[in-house]
């Protein structure tokens, strides 16, 4: 998503790596209900613009903060996630716009990626 602002230019790029989290973040989990596994999820914000960004989650579970992400920063987030569900997150720029991806659907052990630009 992209959107102009006085100039500048902001984007949103959501990745969800969900193919081979089962077997590159070590999820042990049984499939038939044989233990518990990894009731969460985390988050990777990759915030390459100079302004600060707040990042908040939004889930049928409410609305979340995850925090604050400083400009040129990256800060990875981990969160309880107990069932699949879908998923959108809202970014706020510090002096720029709210942004709210897309929904994804998201299940326990997945790493979601978001960059700031």
């Amino acid at each position: 998503m992209e959107r102009t602002r006085r100039g500048r230019s902001l984007s949103i790029a959501l990745l969800l790596v969900t193919a081979a989290a089962s077997g590159c973040l070590g999820r042990s989990d049984n499939p038939f209900g044989g233990g518990p596994g990894k009731a969460e999820i985390r988050v990777e914000v990759d915030n390459r613009s100079f302004n600060q960004a707040t990042v908040w989650v939004l889930s049928s579970m409410g609305q979340r903060r995850l925090g604050i992400v400083e400009g040129k920063g990256v800060k990875t987030f981990t969160l309880a996630w107990p069932r699949s569900d879908d998923m959108s997150l809202r970014v706020r720029v510090l002096g720029g716009r709210d942004f709210t991806t897309a929904s994804q659907l998201v299940v326990p052990g997945d790493h979601v990626e978001i960059q700031i630009r």
